[in-house]
């Protein structure tokens, strides 16, 4: 499993995480994982 980290508080959190467990921020943690499987596909895309 991958770390991320919060984008409120900088913690390195889980990726699969639902909400960061030091600032309980949960909406941004959603959209790094979204960036981060579109930025896979991409590359994936251009590898193949």
């Amino acid at each position: 499993m991958a770390l991320i980290k919060c984008s409120e508080c900088r913690t390195e959190v889980f990726e699969k995480a639902k909400s960061c467990p030091k600032c309980g921020n949960c909406r941004n943690i959603s959209a790094i994982r979204g960036v981060a499987f579109w930025i896979m596909r991409e590359y994936l895309q251009l590898i193949e």
